[in-house]
Order: structure tokens, then sequence, then C-alpha cells
């Protein structure tokens, strides 16, 4: 069975949020842990494809990430609907009767089951509280440890930030719709969740072949929720399904890669990413019940990072000794652009101790460092000890930030090779293949890539002259 709700789409900041149960070791834990999860993972989606305005949401953290969340505001009705519809969403899956949770984006009021992007959320539910893993009668660990769903909790965050700004822009005019598919042997026939009402599909269309993508799995011992995307292949042409065949290309492209580095010298490492909507209709597909209802959230992410390299100006290029750098000054890395790791030419600011990458901020030689670098973490433009190395960034969002940042290492990256390979640039990066498609999609429109006229597989051409004069301006 199915049902539907719809609407129509048309600052205050904290510095903590209450965070997601650090462990489920009970049920109710990890009840309480999936909702907080569903509820930013949609107002993420909400707020980074522009459904919904800016004042529409309040902004969160959660350890490294910066999140955005719905709020009840009376100047946007369309969000406090959809946060009415997850408070349904919420009554089923406290019931386990919940299994299956599509939001449709589509363009067309008189035509809600045809739809031009799909972010699919599934569930599933345990009784037995997970299981252990024993060998010789010894207990070695939980399948599903803490740090385990904490891990991929936050992959899948991150993953939705960087993906979704990625996709093409939605059009202006919008609809968003849910329909919710149930365990058809344990939900009554009768039963509908508040905000719901039955619908006669309980499926949605696509007028052109969707390519589908995995964006991540998280697990507790009571719990599992997955998500998935749908949106027009055409933004992927390179690759038929995202996720399910991305081993296939990598162990392609590792062959590719060796014949390259056989004819092609490689200069360095590979190591460098409004407001009408109306949300209605919830359905539900295949053995399930279904039924459709917004959410009440408060939150969507950003990502912040963490790790380091030689001084007199704090700098480091990766693999050298930090030398003069006191080890227990250094806070690791933590780079606006998401990624975690020692890369390149690396400074360390000179407030929080934290290594970030040089390129984030726009400087790409040794030499532009400055003597007392400033993230844009600690920047406080009224204080002439903490002038931000990058103003451009201080303006910005953090999700804006991330992005830029991500887009200034996919140029250094590409100024350093002659060819892309997909797989190998989405490991330089540290980002998911369809962020990196995502990123080569536009290399391409602004013509720092080109497609080869022969030899496909050995990847997009680089057009570096344009990089080294355009791609860096101040």
């Amino acid at each position: 069975m199915a049902c539907t709700a719809t609407l129509n789409r048309s600052v205050q900041k904290t510095t903590s949020w209450l965070a997601f149960p650090t462990e489920q070791a009970t049920e109710t834990q990890s009840a309480t842990f999936v909702k907080k999860l569903l509820a930013v993972a949609i107002s993420n989606v909400a707020y980074l494809r522009a459904i919904f305005p800016e004042h529409a949401f309040g902004d969160k953290c959660l350890e490294d990430l910066n999140l955005k969340i719905l709020r009840e505001d009376t100047a946007c009705p369309g969000a406090s609907q959809v946060i009415k519809w997850m408070r349904g969403c919420f009554d089923a899956f406290d019931k386990k009767y919940l299994k299956t949770l599509i939001i449709g984006i589509y363009v067309d009021p008189e035509n809600p089951d045809t739809i031009i992007e799909s972010y699919t959320f599934k569930f599933d539910y345990t009784n037995n509280g997970g299981m252990d893993i024993y060998r010789n009668g010894d207990k070695l660990a939980s399948a599903y440890s803490p740090s385990e769903t904490k891990k991929a909790t936050i992959k899948l965050l991150r993953t939705i930030v960087i993906l979704t700004q990625t996709l093409n822009s939605l059009p202006d005019d919008v609809m968003m719709t849910m329909k919710l598919l149930y365990y058809d042997d344990v939900t009554p026939a009768d039963y509908e969740p508040p905000g719901f009402q039955p619908v006669d599909t309980d499926y949605f269309m696509f007028d052109e072949e969707p390519i589908n993508i995995k964006v991540g799995d998280v697990h507790t011992p009571f719990h599992a929720l997955k998500l998935r995307i749908k949106t027009d292949g055409k933004q992927f042409e390179e690759q038929e399904t995202v996720g399910a065949d991305s081993q296939n290309i990598e162990d392609e492209a590792m062959m590719t890669e060796k014949s390259i580095y056989e004819k092609e010298l490689y200069q360095a490492d590979q190591k460098t990413i409004q407001n009408h909507t109306e949300a209605s209709s919830s359905t539900l597909n295949t053995s399930s019940k279904l039924i459709k209802q917004p959410m009440q959230c408060e939150d969507v992410p950003v990502e912040t990072p963490a790790r380091p390299g030689t001084e007199d100006r704090a700098i480091s290029t990766t693999g050298s000794a930090r030398s003069n750098i006191d080890a227990q000054e250094e806070n690791g890395v933590r780079c606006p652009c998401g990624c975690n790791e020692d890369d390149g030419l690396m400074i360390l600011c000179a407030s929080c101790r934290y290594w970030q990458h040089a390129v984030c901020f726009g400087i790409i030689d040794e030499n532009e460092a400055p003597q007392n670098h400033i993230c844009n973490f600690c920047a406080n433009e009224e204080d002439p000890e903490r002038q931000p190395t990058d103003p451009r960034l201080v303006g910005l969002d953090e999700i804006a930030v991330q992005a830029t940042s991500l887009w200034r290492r996919a140029l250094l990256t590409c100024s350093e090779l002659s060819r892309i390979v997909l797989p190998n640039f989405a490991r330089s990066l540290g980002v998911e293949m369809t962020v990196a498609q995502g990123l080569v999609n536009r290399l391409e429109r602004e013509k720092f890539l080109k497609a080869p006229s022969k030899g496909k597989r050995l990847g997009k051409i680089v057009e570096k002259e344009k990089i080294k004069n355009e791609g860096f301006k101040k």
C-alpha cells in the first residue's frame, strides 16, 4: 500500500550540537542514533540541492563536520511540512514498519511520479543486538563496533556533502515528494503515519535512464541504514553504475596507469575536490507497505579535517621531515577541503596548530607561503594578529569553502599530470568515484581537460597551460 504528502519550495549559529549517541548498546540508543542520522542526511540534501532558502536551516556542528539542519520556520512552510513528515517517518520506524523512504524531486506538479532525482533510504532491524566474532571460544570483537559506526556515519555524511555539489544544479521550480515502503508482514493494513495518506502508485519513474549511486551504509547492533541516489546518468557517461562497477573500473585503471607511466613522464605523485518546493507523496514498493512523510531535523553537514608536514614558515612537503616543529605543538591535519591526509605542500596555522594543504588556501609554491599562516577556522579580520591567509574563504559558508578547496586540489593534481584516469584521480583526492566524476565534468566544461580523439582508456588530456594561466587566478 502507498501514501503521499506534498509541499511547495518557495541564523543562528551554534558551536556544538547534541551529538549522536556515542554507543548504541541498547535498542533505544540505536533507534535515536538512526533517526538523528536520517534527519541530518535529509536536511543536508535539502540544503545542498537548494530546495529551501538559507533561513530554513540552522547551523550545527558534529565533531569535525559542520552541519545544516531544517528548522520549523513560519517564513518557510515547506520546511515545516517536511519536519512533520519526518515525525511520521519516525513513528513508522519506531514500530519497525518502515522499510524504505524515497525522496523524489520532480518538476511537473501534474505528474509527481515522474522524477529527475531520488534519494532512497533503506532500513533493516535486528532483534539480537548484532553479532559477536569469536575464535576458539574467545570473543574478538563485535561485528558493529561504535568506532566502525562512527566512521561509516562520517563517510556517508561527507559523501552527501561533496557529491550533491558536483551534481548538475536542479531547476528552480522543483518539487519534493516522499514515498514510504513498509514491511507488510508486520504492518497493519490500515496503518498510515501522521502526515501521510494512501497513494495509488508504489514507484517513481524517470524520463531518462538514471544512474544509481551508492552513498553509504551505516550499521549498529540493532539497525542498518543505507542511502542510494538516482540521478541523470548523462552526468556520469563514463560509468554505467557508479559504485557497483567501481572495482572493475579500478582494476582496469591499474593496467592503464602502468602503461601511461611507461609512455609519459609524470611530474609528481598523484596526491593532491530558491524557492518553491513541493513535498508530496509517499509510496511503497516491492513487498512492503508504503507511506510518505517529511522529517523533523536539525542538522546538515560539511566537514573539516586534521594532520601534517618544515619550518621557518611552518611549511612541509609530503614525506619530508618536520625538523624544527615541536611535535607536541602539532594537532594533525585539519583542512577545509575535508581530507585529513598529509599531502603535498602543507602549511601550519599559527593559531590552532593544525596543518593544512597549502593549495586549499591558494598557495601552490613554497615561496608564496606566509610567515604567519592563519586558517579560515581561526581568522578574525578585526584582530591584526589573526588576518586570514586567504580572505576569500572567510566570506564563504562552510560548504562553499569545502567545494572551493577541493576544486583547487583538483586543479593542482591535474597540473602535475599529463592525463587523468578517473579511479586514480579519485584516490589522489581521497574522494568517492562519483565526486571525482563530477569534478572531471566541471574540468571539462571549463576546458581544463579534453577528451582524447582516440585511446580513451588512457584518460582525459590535461590542458596544463590553461591551468597555469587561468586555474589559480588570485
